[in-house]
């Protein structure tokens, strides 16, 4: 018999996509036999979709203003998007894939993805780069405190793809990332990840991730 603990562990994980085929058999088995959990889950999935509809409202009226303003711009100064070659290449639309933030489902799944072993984890920490800083020249990555064991750099686009890997060496207390070392570094945003290298580390050491803009005067969101 599950405590209450284990029920919300259980129904935060279905919510999240985290459910192993042990779990969704218990989640099932409870939803079916336990009437007081399913109307727990009832309840959370309608204030889940009243959120997420919220979100979506909210991003349909954003992205009104921003094509309104942009609209009313080019039609002042046409060229304010021909002030650098790089500019002319996207479209509105592309710009606006490219530089947007993760949906807030997926941030809740990101938030929520952790499980009791990951608060074991001793976390990576950073004093820089900041959250969302923009990329200029280079990334300027430096540690809290020394990590003894190898670790490993990944950034992905906004398409989730990796398009650069590099490894760290262990007790590296700094370290940075050349612009021009990344290849097909396009306008828009990213995220970074710094990971520990091998299973067992990955299970001692939690890992750390933020993002950043390339070019981020061309970001239709600002």
């Amino acid at each position: 018999m599950l405590n209450k603990e284990q029920q919300l562990t259980l129904m935060e994980k279905h919510f999240t996509g985290m459910l192993n085929t042990e779990e969704q058999a218990a989640f099932e088995n409870l939803l079916q036999n336990n009437t007081d959990f399913a109307a727990m889950v009832s309840q959370e999935e309608t204030m889940v979709t009243a959120i997420n509809d919220w979100g979506k409202t909210q991003l349909l009226a954003r992205l009104d203003v921003i094509h309104e303003e942009v609209s009313k711009e080019f039609a002042d100064n046409p060229e304010w998007l021909l002030e650098e070659n790089e500019a002319s290449t996207y479209s509105l639309n592309q710009l606006l894939e490219m530089f947007k933030e993760p949906e807030l489902v997926e941030v809740l799944r990101s938030g929520a993805a952790a499980d009791d072993e990951d608060e074991d984890r001793t976390p990576i920490l950073l004093k820089s780069p900041e959250d969302k800083v923009n990329l200029e020249d280079q990334l300027d990555f430096e540690f809290t405190e020394a990590i003894d064991c190898d670790l490993k750099l990944t950034i992905t686009n906004y398409q989730k793809k990796v398009i650069y890997e590099m490894e760290i060496p262990a007790n590296t207390l700094a370290f940075n990332v050349e612009a021009s070392a990344i290849e097909n570094l396009l306008p828009g945003r990213y995220e970074w990840t710094i990971e520990a290298e091998g299973w067992r580390n990955a299970r001692k050491f939690k890992a750390a991730t933020a993002s950043f803009y390339y070019r981020n005067d061309l970001n239709p969101y600002s």
